[in-house]
């Protein structure tokens, strides 16, 4: 007997029983009652039954629903329904063609194809103007709804599709091995793979808990970095902070490497204060302080009369303060800097600020914003012009340091740039090494540098009597912008390994794998040696977004960077490194210098190339010499095998080794104008042409612009391709 028929009956019991007592008016309430409690008992206990069926077949129906469309009840339906997914498909058909793979259905007749094997099809923006945008039937131009009531999902889709297939054939092919234009390349397929599935997840690597995988594999890949950079020297990593980031570029982390320098100076020398505490729990307003108001105008003379006055109204500005900050605390509203009056300031800006004292309310500023000034490589990057305009320090305090005839930083103008920059009462704070510069390729000698920066370091401490135990130091931060060039560090090879010495003293380095070893755009790797430094110089603690009781909160990246979204570009580094491991990397990077010696070599052979200027690992910049050119050159008692440099072979010392120096040889004025013409004209033929994309460049010490020369990327370049490349540009260029 089951549970419905039993019900049944009581209910019919129920009945009998309602009949009798209201045969029996006496007792006809409590039958009544009696009746309706037992309906009500009853109702109850059906709904129960029921609903426990009705919500087991809702179970079994939405994981039906689930294991099919593996996204709930409505499954891609949306995307299915308009057509788009095809549109994606169809896409990636497109870059397959790029990569010569197999692809499992015919491409879209409605697609065109590749540029044909050239660098580009190259069009005037009027041409492609009128090519692309102002077609009838399929255009670029956004004045005109295509998508109107009589088209179909199949026509919209053929219509996207062609036109996307029009964006990859007019674009410039990077992959094309004879694209030399920027220091980028062709993609790596294994980055690009990466990137592809990092893109299709559209998560943001600013907290664990929307990015738990991605927030991981950064982590990963910069503990590596800055052990393969600092070595024993890179600081614990067992909290989970960073010693670095990715970031979107270089010139950003050349921002972020001045901004890092400026926020650890004004710390370290008392210009803002923090409470003695964990650097993770450092509040808001002390991480931010240095941002905000960063000029605090010190009361005039006549503000007080007197030194106990003075010090009365200190005491009772800053008690008021505290209150003010408690009742903002309260109400988790920061104040970015206390308000704090301070007596004028007579003493020197070499002279030591007061002692820090952690009873005190953090952030309190105790002299004048300080006149900070950084230094930079005359061949340093244009970003550091760029970085100092948005840090708000003047731009005359960017301080351009002469450099040597091969292009490095002159060590002696450096020492000498400091020196006078402290008797003018100036500060030093920032001084930034290149490693790879962009036109010439050079290699700052970073270990000289550093040893200079310290040496004043000393000297200051010594002239400022600082007590031994004194946590204030006056800093120089030295920064190594490796975008280029950085990619050395992968490499063992001495000769290469050299370049780089002394990198592991530098505060700051910035290596961009977009660049040489092929990641996508944009890939740049910043690390410091200085643990929890991004957190305390950028952090705002927003509270919507960071907050310790989530999971994985302390692996949080977002306070580490200026930005909150950010691209998981980790990824396809991290891919490319997991993929080739370190000696398929380093192997990478020292073809591309075997190669480019091999051009040196025939550079160095030919009547119609001469070397611009000293050769180094990663550039080379040379002339392209027509006939008549020559002539001039041999009328002036030029040789072209002596070129643009004095070379001079010396002994290299116990090693066995053999070491050559060089020596800009200007060009006179009216050769020099003649190579500037020919060395635009005929990239403008190489270009025209689609056969080459190649960049003329000024260059330090010289009049007439240069080619330049760089692999960068993923690129397949070998003796065969040099030998192509001379012929080509001797084919172009011959009749100028």
């Amino acid at each position: 007997m089951n549970i419905l028929t039993l019900m049944e009956r009581s209910m019919n019991d129920a009945h009998d029983a309602l009949y009798g007592s209201i045969c029996d008016s006496s007792s006809a309430p409590l039958a009544l009652f009696m009746v309706i409690s037992a309906t009500l008992f009853v109702g109850i206990i059906i709904g129960f039954f029921v609903g426990i069926k009705h919500h087991h077949y809702s179970t079994e129906s939405a994981q039906i629903l689930v294991d099919k469309n593996n996204r709930g009840p409505h499954g891609n339906e949306a995307d299915d329904n308009d057509g788009s997914v095809a549109v994606l498909k169809g896409a990636l058909q497109l870059i397959a063609q790029l990569y010569n793979l197999p692809t499992s259905s015919s491409p879209n007749k409605s697609m065109v194809t590749c540029n044909d094997g050239k660098v580009v099809l190259c069009q005037t923006p009027q041409q492609l103007s009128q090519l692309l945008l102002e077609h009838t039937s399929s255009s670029f131009s956004l004045h005109t709804n295509n998508n109107d009531k009589n088209s179909t999902v199949e026509s919209q889709q053929n219509t996207l599709l062609h036109l996307l297939s029009l964006l990859q054939k007019y674009s410039v092919n990077t992959s094309n091995p004879y694209f030399f234009n920027q220091l980028y390349g062709r993609v790596d397929p294994v980055s690009l793979a990466a990137e592809l599935v990092t893109v299709a997840c559209n998560s943001t690597s600013f907290t664990y808990e929307v990015a738990p995988v991605f927030v991981l594999i950064e982590q990963e890949v910069m503990k590596h970095f800055a052990k393969l950079v600092y070595g024993d020297l890179a600081e614990s990593e067992e909290d989970g902070k960073l010693n670095g980031i990715v970031l979107p570029g270089g010139s950003y982390s050349n921002l972020m490497s001045l901004h890092v320098a400026r926020y650890s100076w004004r710390t370290a020398n008392g210009y803002v204060y923090t409470q003695n505490e964990p650097a993770e729990s450092i509040t808001n307003d002390c991480c931010m302080a240095k941002n905000i108001l960063e000029e605090d105008e010190a009361p005039t003379e006549s503000s007080s009369s007197s030194s106990e006055e003075e010090d009365e109204d200190v005491y009772d500005a800053a008690s008021s303060d505290e209150n003010e900050e408690k009742k903002e605390a309260d109400h988790h509203v920061v104040s970015p800097i206390s308000r704090t009056p301070r007596r004028r300031n007579t003493r020197s800006p070499h002279s030591p600020p007061a002692q820090m004292n952690h009873n005190s309310t953090p952030h309190k500023m105790n002299q004048n914003h300080p006149d900070l000034v950084a230094f930079v490589s005359a061949e340093a990057h244009y970003s550091f012009s760029k970085a100092i305009a948005v840090t708000g320090i003047n731009y005359h305090n960017l301080i351009k340091v002469p450099t040597l005839p091969d292009g490095q930083m002159n060590p002696a103008e450096l020492h000498k740039a400091i020196t006078r920059v402290k008797q003018e009462g100036r500060i030093p704070f920032f001084v930034a090494a290149t490693a790879g510069s962009t036109v010439r390729g050079s290699f700052d000698n970073i270990e000289e540098i550093v040893k200079i920066c310290r040496a004043h370091e000393e000297e200051e401490e010594t002239l400022l009597n600082y007590p031994q135990d004194s946590i204030i130091r006056h800093k120089i931060w030295v920064h190594v912008d490796g975008a280029w060039g950085g990619s050395i560090v992968f490499s063992d090879r001495p000769d290469l390994k050299s370049l780089c010495k002394g990198l592991s003293q530098a505060d700051s380095f910035v290596m961009n794998p977009h660049k040489m070893l092929g990641t996508p755009i944009q890939t740049s790797a910043f690390v410091t040696k200085h643990s929890h430094i991004l957190q305390q110089t950028n952090s705002t603690k927003a509270g919507y977004l960071f907050d310790s009781r989530k999971i994985g909160a302390n692996y949080d990246l977002g306070d580490a960077t200026f930005s909150c979204s950010r691209r998981a570009d980790a990824v396809k580094f991290w891919a490319m490194w997991k993929y080739y491991g370190l000696s398929g990397l380093a192997q990478r990077v020292e073809d591309k210098v075997d190669v480019l010696r091999t051009l040196v070599e025939k550079v160095e052979e030919s009547d119609a190339f001469m070397l611009a200027c000293q050769p180094w690992p990663f550039n080379v910049c040379f002339y392209y010499l027509p006939r008549r050119i020559r002539v001039m050159l041999q009328l002036c008692g030029i040789s072209t095998k002596t070129m643009m440099i004095s070379a001079k072979t010396t002994d290299g010392g116990d090693d066995g080794t053999t070491t050559t120096t060089y020596q800009d040889v200007s060009l006179p004025d009216d050769i020099s104008m003649e190579l500037s013409k020919i060395s635009v004209e005929l990239k403008l033929r190489l270009h025209k042409a689609g056969e080459m994309l190649i960049p003329y460049q000024p260059i330090s010490n010289q009049k007439a612009d240069c080619f330049r020369l760089v692999l960068s990327g993923k690129k397949k370049f070998d003796e065969s391709d040099v030998h192509h490349l001379m012929h080509v540009m001797d084919k172009y260029g011959a009749d100028l």
